[in-house]
């Protein structure tokens, strides 16, 4: 049923060291600090949805972290991006880190030029879950305006021990609405291979 409508793009990982970000005085500070105990990576992830002719939408999609080290302490989800989508004229242009390695985007919304208002939405595309944790996910789901379609980036901030590795293990879930009963069929996959970070010395 989902074969070649769901491709994960990536992941890759690229280690945040202090001369990574030379440029901002109060972000490389930060990693020095932190660099005594742990170290930081910015994870980038794609997610490419199809919605072939023919064939029932996708209604849900999840994807899934589990971040794994044999060290202390925990490896986590110290940041995630996007953390929320409510409304498709939401677009971010750039994405940027603070002085404490958060992610944040820079951007604004489509429509003409000087517009100021922005259209109130009332359903959640897709949400950040489980930041700060060992678990985190994104999950898509399907609005009266916007199915799942095309390529989504996903970028997390992995806080990770120093002195050890850090696999990410992924696996994708999602559904799939059968006939007019609303009757959902879920499907289950898991990347054969973690993405495994090597701590930087």
């Amino acid at each position: 049923m989902l074969d070649g409508r769901i491709t994960v793009g990536g992941p890759l990982a690229v280690p945040v060291t202090p001369d990574y970000v030379a440029n901002d005085a109060a972000l490389r500070a930060f990693v020095a600090q932190e660099a005594t105990s742990v170290t930081y990576h910015l994870v980038h992830l794609s997610l490419s949805l199809r919605n072939e002719s023919g064939t029932p939408p996708l209604e849900t999609v999840d994807l899934e972290l589990t971040l794994s080290s044999p060290s202390l302490p925990e490896p986590q989800a110290w940041s995630m991006m996007p953390k929320q989508i409510i409304d498709e004229s939401q677009v971010t242009t750039n994405v940027q880190l603070d002085p404490q390695l958060h992610l944040f985007g820079v951007g604004g919304s489509l429509g003409s030029a000087g517009q100021s208002t922005v259209e109130q939405a009332h359903e959640v595309f897709l949400e950040a879950l489980n930041e700060l944790g060992g678990n985190p996910a994104w999950h898509f789901k399907r609005t009266r305006r916007m199915d799942l379609r095309g390529c989504h980036r996903l970028i997390m901030v992995l806080r990770a021990p120093r002195h050890a590795t850090t696999d990410v293990y992924i696996v994708v879930r999602a559904s799939v609405e059968i006939g007019r009963r609303g009757l959902r069929r879920r499907y289950y996959a898991e990347l054969p291979n973690p993405l495994v970070v090597v701590a930087t010395i």
